[in-house]
């Protein structure tokens, strides 16, 4: 399974970015609240009122926190889509020298307790079922 990631330093300068410093960016919906754990243990998405952390397993333990991302200088977090039943974030990293990245963070409800997770893979997308815990 393939997750791509994008990493820069720890920067704890909070009003230099993309958000205000002190507010989030980022508002899941009330039905994706909480920890949920993908069935074949590759990931983990921990949804908070204004945050979503995102951790991957394989060759090490990696997590994106997005509301962080979203307040660093070259960080741009948007919510692309939210409604009842499905949810996505992009976060875009533009290094400031013409090369940008976006990692996609896309999720629909199947029920109360699980999701899908559309793992972006080149063109495009491996689901992976997530169930809450």
């Amino acid at each position: 399974m393939l997750f791509s990631f994008t990493s820069c330093s720890d920067d704890d300068d909070d009003n230099g970015g993309q958000g205000s410093g002190s507010s989030s960016l980022i508002n899941p919906p009330t039905w994706i609240i909480g920890t949920w754990i993908a069935d074949n243990n590759t990931c983990k998405a921990e949804f908070k009122t204004n945050n979503l952390l995102f951790t991957a397993f394989g060759m090490g333990e990696v997590t994106v926190d997005l509301d962080k991302e979203s307040k660093q200088t070259y960080y741009t977090v948007k919510e692309i889509t939210k409604t009842n039943s499905e949810y996505q974030i992009n976060s875009t990293l533009d290094n400031g020298i013409g090369t940008s990245y976006t990692s996609v963070y896309r999720f629909k409800k199947i029920s109360d307790t699980q999701i899908v997770y559309y793992n972006p893979v080149g063109n495009s997308f491996i689901e992976i079922t997530m169930n809450k815990q």
